[in-house]
């Protein structure tokens, strides 16, 4: 098959997120000492909008050990995930960060399973794990972003020193900066 052909269908096969809905990206996971928790940070591929998840130790290790390729020491819960889902004929396809109430962040996962596509909920922090070892896309509603995203303009409003490094930029992991990426007017969101 000629080469621009087969551009011309993959191009066309692909599936773009619907206009609500953005697709992000899983950059890093930062520890806030501070506040004894840690901030996924994900970053709108659109227009780098940041959106901060706040998880517990053990979902920063799960997704800190998949977004550098690595297994855990041991099977966590999300391993099991992992191993379920195809084990019962399914395919994770997506996953959606598609609801904040309360400060409080809501996903569904989208897995195919033969002829049927099942939308199971799920938090938040659990469907990112999945989808990094599915490596399928993760997606917000512009909703959420307009509520809980954190612009570029913003970050560099807030009491940086210019020429300073952003909290975890690189995997530094900064902790003890975070907190002043947060926008006084937004609330952190919990998971």
């Amino acid at each position: 098959m000629p080469a621009p052909l087969l551009l011309a269908m993959l191009l066309l096969s692909a599936n773009p997120p619907p206009a609500s809905l953005v697709q992000m990206e899983v950059k890093d996971v930062v520890p806030l000492k501070e506040l004894k928790q840690h901030a996924v940070v994900l970053i709108s591929k659109e227009d780098g909008t940041v959106l901060p998840l706040f998880v517990d130790e053990t979902a920063a290790v799960a997704i800190a050990f998949r977004l550098m390729g690595r297994p855990t020491p041991h099977p966590l819960a999300h391993d099991l995930l992992d191993r379920l889902v195809p084990s019962l004929g399914g395919k994770l396809t997506e996953v959606r960060i598609d609801g904040l109430k309360n400060h409080i962040y809501s996903s569904h996962v989208f897995i195919q399973q033969a002829n049927r596509q099942l939308v199971i909920e799920a938090r938040p922090s659990d469907a990112v794990a999945m989808a990094l070892a599915a490596k399928v896309p993760v997606y917000t509603t512009r909703q959420v972003m307009a509520e809980g995203g954190i612009t570029r303009a913003e970050i560099d409003t807030y009491g940086r020193v210019p020429g300073d490094a952003l909290p975890g930029q690189g995997g530094s992991g900064t902790a003890g900066t975070a907190p002043a990426t947060v926008s006084p007017q937004k609330k952190p969101v919990e998971l």
